[in-house]
């Protein structure tokens, strides 16, 4: 955080892509991903009380951003 404070927690990936498998042949198939993005929710808790929540989205690399928001009321946006 901007004073200092350490914040650890957890992150939980939800992926809503669908998938396409089409036959090509006897015995070859092939999937096709569909998405733009993977939904993240973090919690995260300071060594000095503050908590906060985010929610976002990351791509298959892991790649994204993310809308937090602590107890206090402070907003944060964070690129991963």
């Amino acid at each position: 955080m901007p004073d200092g404070e350490v914040l650890t927690g957890e992150y939980q990936v939800t992926d809503n892509a669908a998938v396409g498998i089409g036959f090509a042949g006897g015995h070859t198939a092939t999937a096709i991903g569909f998405g733009s993005g993977r939904p993240v929710a973090v919690n995260a808790v300071g060594n000095r009380g503050t908590i906060m929540t985010c929610d976002g989205a990351i791509d298959i690399g892991g790649h994204g951003s993310l809308v937090c928001q602590t107890n206090h009321g402070t907003k944060y946006r964070i690129m991963v």
